[in-house]
């Protein structure tokens, strides 16, 4: 079996770039051929082909042609299906709210929707007007030989918290490190939104009790033995229990069960009743019920349904590429006003930073020979920071590093 794997990008290791390398690493370990295909290659690419799977970014590289289309993105996976027209695919939506995941159309060679949770379904009913009989719910799974139970007995790991996401952004982790403060707990940050970005947070994830997370994020932490408080986006939605884990996990532990306002005395409450014991249950129950191997398997039983039905394409192909093309022009005409009106925000705020520095200038100018050089001193700083290079402002600084 030739499964070709559709995503918006291969490059920065993210969501979905990570569930391609995942899958197409675990359907290989079970003798079934994946080729990655996207518009945008990179790391993630550099990393299949190390395992010796293929990942193209022009489909006129197939070196043969797959059984099934494993899509993600419409942005991808239209290519596909219109380079592949008699391949059948599956589709599979991964989030609540990135622009695409769902495609733009119902094209007739997808023969399963696949969500991986509650709220992906909902948006595929919702986008595409279908009904749940044709949507399958094939949740995330970690691979255990990576994440797997820390042997860090330490007790001070509890004395350690990580916020562990590529959307973190300082205004949303100054919350979380107050109540972690509160509590004597040091709290790390990781995440392409802070400019920390890991290719291997297995190695250390055992080396923190609680950690901050939602989604794959979360199940990674939890099979690695921490505790978690669910949080993103600058929302928290409580610590993770053996008790609500079930209940959590049909959310994908998700934005639906991300809702609360970020408030440093709720999460330092949290964090106080959180029973430190359990983070050994919670890695259990990821073994149990969150396995990349079981993930793989529901998707095979998946692929070989569908390619145990000969299908035969319609004759009206050529009717959806006008409809997709009809679909995707109003996202062009969107995108393009935005980029109008960022340009002209953008202008404006170059040109609200020129007249600052203009002021800055006549200020240091007016201060130089003053007392206050270290106001002067300021200034210049001030003055590089909105116009790098500026002559005055770097002979400023130059003298003041010669005076001292």
């Amino acid at each position: 079996m030739r499964i070709l794997i559709t995503n918006n990008t291969l490059n920065a290791r993210a969501g979905t770039e990570m569930y391609v390398r995942d899958l197409a690493l675990s359907l290989k370990d079970k003798g079934i051929t994946a080729i990655c295909y996207s518009p945008k290659l990179g790391r993630v690419a550099d990393e299949l082909r190390d395992h010796e799977i293929e990942a193209i970014s022009d489909l006129q590289q197939l070196t043969h042609k797959p059984d099934l289309i494993h899509a993600h993105h419409f942005t991808a996976s239209a290519s596909a299906f219109f380079a592949l027209p008699q391949t059948p695919a599956v589709f599979v939506c991964h989030g609540l709210i990135p622009w695409s995941e769902t495609p733009l159309i119902k094209f007739q060679q997808i023969k399963k929707f696949i969500a991986v949770d509650q709220a992906g379904r909902d948006r595929l009913i919702n986008d595409l007007n279908i009904s749940t009989k044709e949507i399958a719910i094939i949740q995330n799974g970690v691979d255990l030989k990576r994440f797997h139970l820390s042997n860090n007995n330490d007790p001070s790991r509890n004395k350690r918290a990580l916020v562990f996401s590529n959307q973190a952004q300082d205004a949303s982790i100054l919350p979380l490190a107050n109540a972690c403060v509160a509590n004597g707990i040091q709290l790390d940050v990781i995440g392409s939104g802070v400019g920390k970005p890991i290719d291997r947070p297995e190695r250390i994830l055992g080396e923190y009790g609680l950690v901050f997370a939602k989604g794959r994020a979360a199940i990674e932490a939890m099979a690695c033995g921490c505790n978690v408080i669910l949080a993103d986006y600058g929302k928290w939605g409580g610590a993770v229990t053996p008790q609500n884990w079930l209940k959590l996990r049909t959310l994908n532990f998700g934005l639906r069960a991300i809702d609360r306002k970020l408030d440093e005395n709720d999460i330092s409450n949290e964090i106080s009743n959180i029973k430190w014991e359990q983070g050994k249950q919670l890695a259990g129950l990821v073994v149990e019920h969150a396995s990349l191997a079981s993930m793989t398997e529901q998707l095979i039983d998946e692929y070989q349904k569908i390619l145990s039905n000969k299908w035969t394409p319609k004759a009206d192909i050529l009717n959806e590429v006008v409809s997709y093309t009809q679909a995707l022009a109003p996202l062009l005409y969107e995108r393009d006003e935005y980029a109008t009106r960022l340009y002209q925000e953008t202008k404006m705020r170059l040109g609200n930073e020129a007249t600052s520095a203009g002021l800055l200038v006549q200020a240091m100018v007016t201060l130089r020979d003053g007392s206050d050089q270290i106001l002067v001193t300021r200034l210049a700083e001030q003055i590089l920071k909105l116009q790098p290079g500026h002559p005055i402002a770097l002979e400023v600084i130059e003298q003041t590093e010669e005076s001292t």
